[in-house]
């Protein structure tokens, strides 16, 4: 099998410097909104049961974002309020979020095509569409999700290719993430049959056949999807 190791090193590395110079910024109008002035995440810590159980992320709009306001507290307990220790964040899971893109485009064009993924990846890279959502501290929220996302996706196409269910279990709980970074995820979702069908010569023979050997463990997959929903 064919190394690729330093495809995900050279993509990680390409993606770090090209936002390495967002690490001096300051903050930005939104994340005095989301961070400084937001009295929840001012708490730290100590504001985890408020971040899980009411819409703090911005106050006067009901907005539920716990994993990213979590980060944000985090930050503030540790740090206190350091935009450049938020800015290095930003770029790092960025950085991830395009490693994790390069994994999900191998699992499925890989065999077709060996350039096409790392082409893709690249080009997603340096895109200078996302320079908003990287150079904001508030935009964490659409990295975060797309990280997750994306993970998720890789993690549901291995459940399919190797017929297992673990991975499966793993893609719930990285969407449940991704869900609860930015609510926007769900449209993820749609990318999930697709996959299924591209990877898959016979989906509708391959769900009969879990759903045969192990209906339990399909029930409550299903249940919390529709939870997380």
């Amino acid at each position: 099998q064919y190394n690729n190791w330093w495809q995900y090193v050279s993509v990680f590395i390409l993606a770090m410097g090209l936002y390495a110079n967002t690490f001096q910024y300051d903050y930005a109008w939104d994340d005095y909104a989301v961070i400084v002035n937001n009295q929840y995440t001012q708490k730290g810590w100590e504001a985890l049961p408020d971040i899980f159980t009411g819409k703090v992320y911005l106050q006067g709009r009901h907005v539920y974002r716990p994993l990213t306001q979590l980060g944000f507290a985090a930050e503030v307990a540790l740090f206190g309020n350091n935009p450049h220790v938020a800015h290095f964040t930003n770029v790092l899971l960025y950085a991830f979020c395009c490693v994790a893109l390069l994994a999900l485009l191998h699992l499925l064009f890989g065999a077709v095509a060996e350039w096409v993924p790392l082409s893709a990846a690249l080009l997603f890279t340096v895109l200078p569409v996302h320079t908003e959502a990287v150079a904001n501290i508030k935009s964490r929220d659409e990295v975060q999700m797309m990280l997750f996302g994306l993970t998720a996706l890789y993690f549901f196409g291995l459940a399919i290719t190797k017929g297992k269910w673990w991975p499966a279990g793993v893609a719930w709980l990285l969407f449940t993430a991704s869900e609860l970074s930015k609510e926007n995820a769900i449209t993820l979702l749609a990318v999930a049959p697709i996959m299924a069908y591209y990877l898959h010569p016979d989906v509708k023979w391959w769900v009969m056949l879990w759903w045969k050997k192990s209906r339990l463990v399909c029930l409550l997959f299903l249940f919390a999807l529709l939870i997380t929903l």
